[in-house]
Protein backbone atom coordinates (compact mmCIF):
# COMPACT_ATOMS: atom_id res chain seq x y z
CA UNK A 1 0.00 0.00 0.00
CA UNK A 2 2.97 2.34 0.41
CA UNK A 3 3.33 2.73 -3.33
CA UNK A 4 -0.35 3.61 -3.60
CA UNK A 5 -0.16 6.24 -0.88
CA UNK A 6 2.93 7.75 -2.48
CA UNK A 7 1.27 7.79 -5.91
CA UNK A 8 -1.87 9.40 -4.55
CA UNK A 9 0.16 12.05 -2.74
CA UNK A 10 1.82 12.73 -6.10
CA UNK A 11 -1.63 13.17 -7.67
CA UNK A 12 -2.64 15.67 -5.01
CA UNK A 13 0.52 17.75 -5.21
CA UNK A 14 0.67 17.69 -8.98
CA UNK A 15 -2.95 18.68 -9.40
CA UNK A 16 -2.47 21.58 -7.01
CA UNK A 17 0.59 22.93 -8.82
CA UNK A 18 -0.61 22.18 -12.32
CA UNK A 19 -4.05 23.66 -12.05
CA UNK A 20 -2.64 26.86 -10.62
CA UNK A 21 -0.79 27.30 -13.91
CA UNK A 22 -3.95 27.18 -15.99
CA UNK A 23 -5.19 30.66 -15.18
CA UNK A 24 -3.26 32.09 -12.27
CA UNK A 25 -3.80 35.60 -13.63
CA UNK A 26 -7.54 35.46 -12.92
CA UNK A 27 -7.09 34.88 -9.19
CA UNK A 28 -4.57 37.74 -9.01
CA UNK A 29 -6.91 40.31 -10.54
CA UNK A 30 -7.80 43.00 -8.03
CA UNK A 31 -11.42 43.30 -9.12
CA UNK A 32 -12.17 39.56 -9.36
CA UNK A 33 -14.67 39.72 -6.48
CA UNK A 34 -16.50 42.63 -8.11
CA UNK A 35 -16.74 40.69 -11.33
CA UNK A 36 -18.09 37.65 -9.51
CA UNK A 37 -20.66 39.79 -7.75
CA UNK A 38 -21.79 41.29 -11.04
CA UNK A 39 -22.09 37.86 -12.64
CA UNK A 40 -23.94 36.43 -9.65
CA UNK A 41 -26.37 39.33 -9.77
CA UNK A 42 -26.99 38.62 -13.45
CA UNK A 43 -27.59 34.93 -12.86
CA UNK A 44 -30.06 35.71 -10.07
CA UNK A 45 -32.06 37.80 -12.54
CA UNK A 46 -31.75 35.22 -15.32
CA UNK A 47 -30.82 31.74 -14.02
CA UNK A 48 -30.67 30.24 -17.53
CA UNK A 49 -28.17 32.71 -19.01
CA UNK A 50 -25.67 30.20 -20.38
CA UNK A 51 -23.01 32.79 -21.14
CA UNK A 52 -22.98 33.96 -17.53
CA UNK A 53 -23.08 30.38 -16.21
CA UNK A 54 -19.98 29.58 -18.25
CA UNK A 55 -18.16 32.68 -17.04
CA UNK A 56 -19.00 31.88 -13.42
CA UNK A 57 -17.93 28.28 -13.85
CA UNK A 58 -14.69 29.41 -15.48
CA UNK A 59 -13.85 31.96 -12.79
CA UNK A 60 -14.65 29.63 -9.90
CA UNK A 61 -12.65 26.92 -11.68
CA UNK A 62 -9.65 29.24 -11.64
CA UNK A 63 -10.14 30.04 -7.97
CA UNK A 64 -10.46 26.36 -7.22
CA UNK A 65 -7.17 25.82 -9.03
CA UNK A 66 -5.58 28.11 -6.44
CA UNK A 67 -6.71 25.78 -3.66
CA UNK A 68 -10.12 27.26 -2.83
CA UNK A 69 -12.30 24.20 -2.03
CA UNK A 70 -15.48 26.26 -1.82
CA UNK A 71 -14.82 27.61 -5.31
CA UNK A 72 -14.53 24.03 -6.61
CA UNK A 73 -18.06 23.32 -5.37
CA UNK A 74 -19.39 26.54 -6.89
CA UNK A 75 -17.71 25.86 -10.21
CA UNK A 76 -19.23 22.38 -10.27
CA UNK A 77 -22.68 23.82 -9.49
CA UNK A 78 -22.63 26.44 -12.25
CA UNK A 79 -21.09 24.15 -14.84
CA UNK A 80 -23.65 21.44 -14.17
CA UNK A 81 -26.43 24.02 -14.55
CA UNK A 82 -24.90 25.09 -17.85
CA UNK A 83 -24.70 21.54 -19.12
CA UNK A 84 -28.28 20.84 -18.09
CA UNK A 85 -29.27 23.60 -20.50
CA UNK A 86 -26.56 23.03 -23.15
CA UNK A 87 -25.34 19.42 -22.93
CA UNK A 88 -23.09 19.92 -25.97
CA UNK A 89 -21.15 22.90 -24.54
CA UNK A 90 -17.61 21.56 -24.86
CA UNK A 91 -15.93 24.34 -22.90
CA UNK A 92 -18.30 23.82 -20.00
CA UNK A 93 -17.68 20.09 -20.11
CA UNK A 94 -13.90 20.31 -20.16
CA UNK A 95 -13.96 22.76 -17.24
CA UNK A 96 -16.23 20.39 -15.33
CA UNK A 97 -13.77 17.57 -15.95
CA UNK A 98 -10.92 19.70 -14.68
CA UNK A 99 -12.95 20.66 -11.60
CA UNK A 100 -13.63 16.99 -10.94
CA UNK A 101 -9.91 16.28 -10.77
CA UNK A 102 -9.57 19.10 -8.23
CA UNK A 103 -11.90 17.14 -5.96
CA UNK A 104 -9.19 14.47 -5.85
CA UNK A 105 -6.86 17.07 -4.39
CA UNK A 106 -9.38 18.03 -1.75
CA UNK A 107 -10.25 14.58 -0.40
CA UNK A 108 -8.19 12.50 2.03
CA UNK A 109 -9.57 9.16 0.85
CA UNK A 110 -7.07 7.40 -1.46
CA UNK A 111 -9.53 5.53 -3.65
CA UNK A 112 -11.73 8.59 -3.95
CA UNK A 113 -8.70 10.48 -5.27
CA UNK A 114 -8.18 7.93 -8.03
CA UNK A 115 -11.92 7.89 -8.76
CA UNK A 116 -12.14 11.68 -9.16
CA UNK A 117 -9.06 11.84 -11.37
CA UNK A 118 -10.32 9.10 -13.67
CA UNK A 119 -13.81 10.59 -13.82
CA UNK A 120 -12.39 14.02 -14.57
CA UNK A 121 -10.18 12.70 -17.34
CA UNK A 122 -13.14 10.85 -18.87
CA UNK A 123 -15.21 14.04 -18.92
CA UNK A 124 -12.36 16.08 -20.43
CA UNK A 125 -11.79 13.42 -23.09
CA UNK A 126 -15.47 13.58 -24.03
CA UNK A 127 -15.26 17.36 -24.34
CA UNK A 128 -12.23 17.18 -26.63
CA UNK A 129 -13.85 14.44 -28.68
CA UNK A 130 -16.83 16.73 -29.19
CA UNK A 131 -14.68 19.77 -30.10
CA UNK A 132 -11.28 18.46 -31.23
CA UNK A 133 -10.42 21.65 -33.11
CA UNK A 134 -11.19 24.06 -30.27
CA UNK A 135 -7.80 25.25 -28.93
CA UNK A 136 -9.20 26.48 -25.62
CA UNK A 137 -10.88 23.16 -24.88
CA UNK A 138 -7.70 21.27 -25.77
CA UNK A 139 -5.63 23.65 -23.63
CA UNK A 140 -7.60 22.99 -20.44
CA UNK A 141 -7.12 19.23 -20.81
CA UNK A 142 -3.49 19.60 -21.83
CA UNK A 143 -2.47 21.66 -18.81
CA UNK A 144 -4.52 19.54 -16.44
CA UNK A 145 -2.87 16.35 -17.69
CA UNK A 146 0.62 17.82 -17.95
CA UNK A 147 1.67 16.92 -14.41
CA UNK A 148 -0.37 13.75 -14.01
CA UNK A 149 1.76 10.90 -12.60
CA UNK A 150 2.96 8.48 -15.27
CA UNK A 151 0.94 5.56 -13.88
CA UNK A 152 -2.27 7.33 -14.92
CA UNK A 153 -1.20 7.08 -18.54
CA UNK A 154 -1.86 10.69 -19.53
CA UNK A 155 1.58 11.69 -20.81
CA UNK A 156 0.77 11.00 -24.46
CA UNK A 157 -2.52 12.92 -24.15
CA UNK A 158 -0.72 16.03 -22.88
CA UNK A 159 2.04 15.64 -25.50
CA UNK A 160 -0.39 15.30 -28.41
CA UNK A 161 -2.54 18.19 -27.20
CA UNK A 162 0.37 20.59 -26.86
CA UNK A 163 1.92 19.48 -30.12
CA UNK A 164 -1.37 20.24 -31.91
CA UNK A 165 -1.85 23.50 -30.01
CA UNK A 166 1.62 24.72 -30.90
CA UNK A 167 1.08 23.94 -34.56
CA UNK A 168 -2.20 25.87 -34.55
CA UNK A 169 -1.02 29.00 -32.72
CA UNK A 170 2.32 29.21 -34.53
CA UNK A 171 0.58 28.92 -37.90
CA UNK A 172 -2.01 31.60 -37.10
CA UNK A 173 -0.60 33.69 -34.23
CA UNK A 174 -2.78 36.74 -34.87
CA UNK A 175 -5.91 34.72 -34.15
CA UNK A 176 -4.95 34.20 -30.49
CA UNK A 177 -4.21 36.33 -27.46
CA UNK A 178 -0.45 36.81 -26.85
CA UNK A 179 -0.57 35.25 -23.38
CA UNK A 180 -2.40 32.18 -24.68
CA UNK A 181 0.23 31.67 -27.39
CA UNK A 182 3.07 32.04 -24.92
CA UNK A 183 1.52 29.66 -22.42
CA UNK A 184 1.28 27.01 -25.09
CA UNK A 185 4.86 27.66 -26.17
CA UNK A 186 6.10 27.42 -22.59
CA UNK A 187 4.47 24.05 -21.96
CA UNK A 188 5.34 22.58 -25.36
CA UNK A 189 8.97 23.58 -24.89
CA UNK A 190 9.00 21.94 -21.46
CA UNK A 191 7.74 18.72 -22.97
CA UNK A 192 10.39 18.85 -25.69
CA UNK A 193 13.09 19.44 -23.08
CA UNK A 194 11.75 16.57 -20.97
CA UNK A 195 11.93 14.34 -24.05
CA UNK A 196 15.62 15.22 -24.50
CA UNK A 197 15.04 17.65 -27.37
CA UNK A 198 16.62 20.85 -25.97
CA UNK A 199 17.33 22.32 -29.40
CA UNK A 200 13.67 22.07 -30.36
CA UNK A 201 12.67 23.49 -26.98
CA UNK A 202 14.93 26.48 -27.63
CA UNK A 203 13.28 27.08 -31.01
CA UNK A 204 9.80 27.00 -29.48
CA UNK A 205 10.65 29.26 -26.55
CA UNK A 206 12.55 31.69 -28.78
CA UNK A 207 9.66 31.93 -31.23
CA UNK A 208 7.28 32.53 -28.32
CA UNK A 209 9.39 35.52 -27.27
CA UNK A 210 9.82 36.76 -30.84
CA UNK A 211 6.09 37.43 -31.03
CA UNK A 212 7.09 40.49 -29.06
CA UNK A 213 4.27 41.07 -26.62
CA UNK A 214 5.08 41.28 -22.92
CA UNK A 215 2.82 38.93 -20.95
CA UNK A 216 2.83 37.16 -17.59
CA UNK A 217 4.62 34.29 -19.34
CA UNK A 218 7.52 36.31 -20.72
CA UNK A 219 9.81 35.96 -17.71
CA UNK A 220 9.04 32.26 -17.45
CA UNK A 221 10.07 31.81 -21.08
CA UNK A 222 13.34 33.65 -20.46
CA UNK A 223 14.06 31.48 -17.42
CA UNK A 224 13.29 28.38 -19.45
CA UNK A 225 15.76 29.39 -22.14
CA UNK A 226 18.44 30.12 -19.55
CA UNK A 227 17.99 26.60 -18.15
CA UNK A 228 19.05 25.02 -21.45
CA UNK A 229 22.62 23.84 -22.06
CA UNK A 230 24.71 26.30 -24.02
CA UNK A 231 25.18 23.96 -26.98
CA UNK A 232 21.41 23.80 -27.52
CA UNK A 233 21.29 27.58 -27.85
CA UNK A 234 24.51 28.03 -29.80
CA UNK A 235 23.66 25.43 -32.41
CA UNK A 236 20.42 27.25 -33.17
CA UNK A 237 22.13 30.61 -33.54
CA UNK A 238 24.57 29.41 -36.14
Amino acid sequence: MKWLKKSLLTITLCLFSTLQLITAAASETDDIQKLLQTLNDKIERNPTNTSVLLKLGDLYHDMGADGNEDAVSKAEKYLNKLLDIEPTNAMGRVLLGSVTTMKARDTIWPFSQVKFVREGNKVMDAAVEAAPRDPHVRFIRAVNNYHMPAFLGREKVAHDDFQWLWRVVSSNPDEFEPEFRQKIGLFWGRLLKKNNEPKEAFKVWSKSLEWGEQTSQTEELKKAISSLPSDAKESNKS
